[in-house]
């Protein structure tokens, strides 16, 4: 390709890039070419495997346009691939996806994830490898983004104290993982994952501000504020399970008094609920007595519903949300937790615009690793800087020919798959003033 086309041709997988799935008429727009232009540059990127053919979204015949909906067009994986991970108390959950959030392929296996964390992140790097090894073409760019279910200090990047997995406590594991991988790993708290997860592709989607609150061995919430992640100013956002709610309460883990956790999460309802059967009771149990409407389930998960609820009440007045999704392990037992809350909530609620709705998590165990896709996605979505128009330009050149610059390009080559957005920017620096003897 002429150099000029290279960067008009970078100029199209950049728009359809940004808004992950675009037709032909929308990518004319976006980059002010004529139509025959783009259809000239789709054909050739079609040819050449950098665009593909993507499903359109449902409905979209039925959104002010008559007939067929056009064809929609994404990048393919070659061009950036992500791959979400979310770690649980107990198992391990991963999902590679292109850039139009296309899911490519997905594993889930059992992991005592508290006990060893050197344990659990030797088998989730054996995951990702898995999950790169698996790709149908090595990618120039990528994302791999992680969710654990603990707070994440945003400065140092440790896993700090008082949380549910005491065996994690000072690890760094983006730091952990970026060491046995070779790649960029981002680590975020599943909470805040599993808010991004509902927000792009669940119960939140159309919502601009949204809580989502997990309730499962412990109790955290994800916040998204005018349509981003809100974090707090170290990463310790929406940690409502040690808010205190009963002064003469039961020690909780972190060593305070009547935590919401000691009342509210999971553990505390099947505590509960085994003193009235006289014996130790699992989730499967407690669902299973939901759904007869065992008069005893039901009241322990509203009580838990209605302690939630009150917290979340002054959340609600300080934030005004929307909509709050609920969701983790004990909503997924029965509506009777969300139902406690909503009580709680319009009772204590002071919001002078409204209550905000409730609904379930509609992702379920899956929230959080399709909101690290989203989040993922959305690093690659950034503007790229460039590297399109050096890709393409490279891509094309002859095996034979000057030693210097052939040699560049092979190695650009080779090592793409293997370098950050950022390495990558240099290395097409220090390539192009090389191939051109400067």
């Amino acid at each position: 390709m002429p150099i000029t086309t290279d960067r008009t041709a970078a100029r199209v997988l950049d728009a359809v890039r940004l808004s992950g799935r675009a037709s032909r008429a929308e990518i004319s727009q976006r980059c002010q070419l004529s139509r025959s232009t783009v259809t000239n540059l789709v054909d050739r990127l079609l040819a050449d495997g950098l665009l593909r053919e993507a499903s359109p979204d449902p409905g979209a015949a039925t959104l002010g346009r008559r007939g067929r909906p056009a064809q929609l067009l994404a990048l393919t994986p070659q061009l950036g691939t992500v791959i979400g991970v979310a770690f649980g108390h107990d198992d391990l959950r991963a999902v590679t996806a292109d850039q139009s959030g296309a899911i490519l392929h997905e594993e889930h296996i059992r992991l005592a994830v508290e006990h060893s964390a050197p344990s659990a992140l030797d088998t989730a790097a054996g995951m990702i490898a898995d999950l790169i090894a698996a790709a149908p073409a090595p990618a120039i760019d990528s994302a791999i983004i992680i969710g654990l279910p603990c707070p994440i200090d945003s400065e140092s990047g440790r896993v700090v104290s008082n949380n549910i997995l005491p065996g994690w406590i000072g690890v760094r594991p983006a730091e952990e993982l970026s060491a046995r991988l070779g790649r960029r790993i981002q680590v975020e708290n599943d909470a805040n994952l599993a808010a991004l997860g509902e927000h792009s592709y669940g119960a939140g989607q159309g919502h601009s501000s949204v809580i989502f609150v997990k309730v499962s061995t412990g109790i955290g919430a994800g916040l998204i504020l005018d349509d981003r992640l809100f974090r707090g100013s170290r990463g310790a956002s929406g940690e409502i399970g040690h808010t205190q709610v009963a002064s003469d309460g039961a020690v909780c883990r972190c060593g305070n008094r009547g935590c919401l956790e000691t009342v509210a999460s999971a553990g505390s309802v099947l505590n509960a609920l085994g003193e009235e059967h006289g014996r130790t009771l699992g989730l499967t149990e407690l669902t299973s007595l939901l759904e007869v409407r065992d008069a005893g389930a039901r009241r322990v998960m509203s009580e838990a519903g209605h302690w939630i609820g009150g917290t979340l009440a002054a959340l609600c007045d300080a934030l005004d949300p929307q909509l709050i999704i609920v969701g983790g392990a004990l909503a997924e037992a029965g509506s009777e937790l969300a139902d406690g809350i909503a009580e709680s909530i319009n009772t204590y609620g002071r919001s002078v615009a409204g209550r905000p709705a409730i609904r379930a998590s509609r992702l379920g165990p899956r929230a959080e690793v399709l909101g690290a896709i989203a989040a993922g996605i959305a690093r690659l979505r950034q503007p790229a800087g460039g590297e399109f128009a050096i890709y393409l330009r490279f891509r094309h050149l002859p095996v034979e020919g000057d030693g210097r610059f052939t040699a560049c390009a092979v190695r650009l080559r080779e090592e793409r798959t293997f370098i950050t957005r950022d390495q990558l920017r240099i290395r097409v620096i220090e390539t192009a003033r090389v191939a051109l003897g400067s």
